[in-house]
């Protein structure tokens, strides 16, 4: 058996059709990867993290600045 690839674009500050930013996500299980991570805040990070808590995500893998980061999400 294996897990389902999904994936979506994930627009930051979202209002009245306007967003901030944007990242694509991939989703596989209970694992995301962010991809296309340009800039990424504190205010950023809250916002996508609870969103992505929401959708069940446990593992999170993204690269910024060149530094490859695993998070384990808690609730």
């Amino acid at each position: 058996m294996s897990a389902t690839v999904l994936t979506e674009i994930y627009r930051f500050d979202e209002k009245d059709g306007t967003y901030s930013a944007f990242t694509n996500l991939v989703f596989y299980g209970d694992e995301c990867i962010i991809v296309g991570l340009l800039s990424f805040n504190i205010a950023m990070r809250k916002e996508l993290f609870a969103y992505l808590r929401t959708r069940g995500v446990l593992w999170i893998r993204f690269t910024h600045k060149n530094k490859k980061r695993i998070i384990r999400l808690t609730k």
